[in-house]
């Protein structure tokens, strides 16, 4: 492996702060705007039954990913959101849906798996998601607009396939 090859292996390597941190110093730099999107597990149009379905029947299911999910047209609209912007340097954001996979309310899924966790701030309605997005809907005005019963419904109305497509 040439040496050129290993610094960028060694480079895709590095955790999100560390590569987080490049974006902003070529921004600060050169101007140029640059934007980390996080878009929290993607569910994109018929893959609901493959994707998520497995999450949303039971609490446990989806502890790992904090119940988080975002529909790809969510994730299409928060990155239009970006290119339309006329913001400089470099943002990083969080994209996800307004609420949990569950119908559990987030409060109640707290108690039961992260006991330990007491410093809550911000209201926890319902099922309120997890995943912060404050930051891209008030820098970009970006809203989420579809949540796990649509996509379940969609699903169920389209007819789409309950295993993934072979590769």
């Amino acid at each position: 492996m040439k040496s050129h090859q290993r610094r960028r292996l060694a480079f895709m390597a590095q955790p999100s702060k560390v590569s987080n941190s490049w974006p902003s110093t070529i921004a600060g730099g050169t101007g140029w705007p640059s934007a980390a999107l996080r878009p929290q597990s993607i569910v994109y149009e018929g893959a609901y039954e493959w994707r998520l379905r497995e999450y949303t029947g039971e609490d446990a299911a989806g502890v790992n990913k904090l119940w988080s999910f975002v529909d790809a047209r969510d994730v299409a609209t928060a990155c239009l959101a970006w290119i339309q912007s006329e913001r400089t340097g470099f943002q990083a954001f969080n994209v996800a849906a307004d609420n949990v996979c569950v119908r559990t309310p987030t409060r109640d899924l707290l108690r039961k798996f992260y006991p330990h966790i007491t410093d809550l701030r911000q209201e926890l309605n319902g099922q309120t998601g997890l995943v912060s997005c404050a930051k891209i809907k008030r820098m970009l005005g970006w809203q989420p607009k579809y949540d796990w019963p649509a996509m379940e419904a969609e699903s169920e109305a389209g007819h789409y396939a309950r295993r993934p497509p072979p590769r």
